[in-house]
């Protein structure tokens, strides 16, 4: 009787977490996913909607599922103090993101766990060196593919993969490659907000390092459908309309 109990329990906690994450996000954690995509507010007005998400984890989730909520958080915490110019405080969490990750994993491999490692890598590869960022986006590119081996329409995954083309530094970029792999994901999964945003930007940002204006525009347009107020993809759109001219874009 009381390993069917215990048998119970986990298939009751793996249908928790298996209706938090049909949509890819539970409702709790959309406002802070919300905003720092849209970059509305200031990280010191982000932070409490990072700390009420990381308390909702531990109050509705439990396993690995909790841990996968709570890498979440920090990565969305790190995204946007990386976007305000926090570099040093944002890797604190792209590291925190990374150990839970890793621990959600460990307890039950699938293809959330590995995209929550390398979506936080991949940030985390940012904070530092060229010569880091160029071996964190060889394990970001591996760990998508684990993630893929779980679950082939995975958007993120398909979309993390197809970035390690896109961003790399020349002569590691093979931008024809990444956008094809790019292109080919809105057909072949079902996507969040986040995950249209994040595709249409990496494809029109291929088009204008190929010097494509015309090209990028519509992507950049599209990106900014979904999130109108994001600084980035609004200085792609100043660079497209205004070509040659020198523009600092606010990190997306």
């Amino acid at each position: 009787m009381i390993w069917m109990k215990r048998a119970f329990a986990l298939l009751l906690m793996a249908a928790t977490c298996a209706s938090l994450w049909a949509e890819r996000l539970p409702e709790w954690m959309l406002p802070l996913r919300d905003t720092v995509y849209g970059q509305s507010l200031t990280v010191d007005e982000v932070r409490p909607l990072y700390l009420e998400a990381s308390a909702a984890a531990w109050r509705y989730t439990a396993g690995a599922c909790r841990y996968l909520t709570l890498s979440r958080a920090e990565y969305l915490m790190g995204r946007s103090l990386f976007s305000d110019g926090r570099i040093a405080e944002s890797r604190a969490h792209f590291r925190e993101g990374m150990t839970l990750a890793k621990a959600a994993v460990g307890m039950a491999p699938g293809a959330d766990a590995w995209v929550m490692r390398a979506k936080n890598l991949a940030w985390l590869g940012r904070t530092g060196t060229r010569a880091f960022a160029v071996s964190a986006s060889v394990n970001v590119e591996r760990f998508a593919k684990n993630a893929l081996e779980f679950d082939g329409q995975n958007a993120t995954a398909q979309y993390l993969a197809a970035a390690h083309w896109v961003f790399a530094p020349r002569p590691f970029a093979n931008l024809r490659r990444g956008m094809e792999m790019m292109k080919a994901i809105p057909g072949s999964a079902d996507m969040d907000r986040g995950e249209l945003f994040n595709v249409a930007v990496a494809i029109g940002w291929a088009h204008i390092r190929q010097g494509r204006h015309d090209e990028a525009r519509p992507w950049i347009l599209k990106a900014m459908e979904v999130f109108p107020t994001n600084g980035s993809a609004a200085g792609l759109l100043e660079i497209v309309e205004n070509p040659g001219r020198r523009i600092r874009i606010r990190p997306y």
